[in-house]
């Protein structure tokens, strides 16, 4: 998919979500190549690692969602993502604790 939206669901104070209370969010892949190799390294233990083709997106938010749209589709599948919480002093009830994450290759 080109576009992804994180959405926030509910809160950690219990509240219904108004904002997204992530920082980020990011998608990954196991043994992630490096540019111009054939496989990844160490082929026999896998890690995961950042997407680097996902490094790349614009981010925007819109009320309690953050979406994230790439400038081309991926060359492998995505296997994995990760968020960030907001870090900022006070923030942590917004928390995200319940929240839905959507991919499309249309506009989202």
């Amino acid at each position: 998919f080109r576009h992804y939206r994180f959405t926030s669901l509910e809160q950690r104070d219990g509240g219904e979500a108004t904002v997204p209370g992530i920082a980020e969010f990011g998608l990954m892949r196991l043994g992630e190549k490096a540019m111009g190799e054939a496989r990844a390294r160490r082929q026999g233990v896998l890690w995961p690692c950042r997407a680097r083709d996902a490094t790349n997106g614009t981010f925007s938010e819109r009320g309690a969602s953050m979406t994230m749209t790439l400038p081309s589709l991926g060359d492998e599948a995505y296997w994995m993502w990760y968020i960030v919480t907001a870090d900022e002093p006070g923030t942590e009830s917004t928390d995200p604790v319940r929240f839905t994450l959507e991919g499309s290759n249309d506009a989202i």
